[in-house]
């Protein structure tokens, strides 16, 4: 009986833990895909930011000398 129990033990304590993996895995699967989308924006946000130094340099060129 005691190994019975001691097996239930370790069978509980496995569940436990293979669910907790599969709860890590979903959650670094969700931070990859959070990763990705935020790598995309701060590409967009850069672009958009070299394009306006660009821009503004453009002006700067064209302005008359004093």
């Amino acid at each position: 009986m005691l190994i019975d129990s001691e097996l239930k033990v370790l069978e509980d304590k496995l569940d436990q833990l293979l669910k907790l993996h599969q709860a890590i895995r979903e959650e670094n699967a969700r931070l990859r895909d959070l990763l990705t989308a935020e790598q995309a924006a701060r590409r967009q946000l850069q672009n958009r930011i070299d394009l306006t130094a660009e821009r503004l340099q453009k002006l700067l060129d064209n302005l008359p000398e004093c």
